[in-house]
């Protein structure tokens, strides 16, 4: 490994060596979504959420409403949900959410649902 303090040009700066034993990094998988909120209404009832991460990491997520009487989720394939209204004749709501989780890594991303 070399260092160089704030300068690139060798012929100006000195550059420095710097051994270190080897050291271990652990990996913990994280996984991303594809919407940061969810927005449902009378002509959008239903949004696919794509999650982004690795394959092995993806089968393992949990997924789950905060209110199923209003919004369901259904897995769409190994990195895909879809968040649907319940019913036909919904009235406004607010307060509800979708979980995301990951027990491998405990992740938890939770997803506010707009209506």
């Amino acid at each position: 490994l070399q260092v160089k303090a704030g300068c690139f040009d060798p012929e100006i700066c000195p550059v420095y060596s710097v051994n270190s034993n080897i050291v271990s990094i652990p990996f913990v998988p994280a996984f991303g979504l594809s919407h940061s909120y969810i927005n449902l209404n009378s002509r959008t009832r239903d949004l696919v959420i794509n999650l982004e991460g690795v394959e092995e990491h993806l089968t393992g997520i949990r997924v789950s409403s905060s209110d199923p009487s209003l919004v369901s989720v259904e897995k769409q394939g190994s990195s895909s949900f879809k968040v649907s209204l319940v019913g036909h004749h919904i009235k406004e709501f607010s307060n509800v959410t979708v979980r995301f989780f990951s027990s491998l890594s405990d992740q938890e991303l939770i997803l506010p649902v707009r209506y």
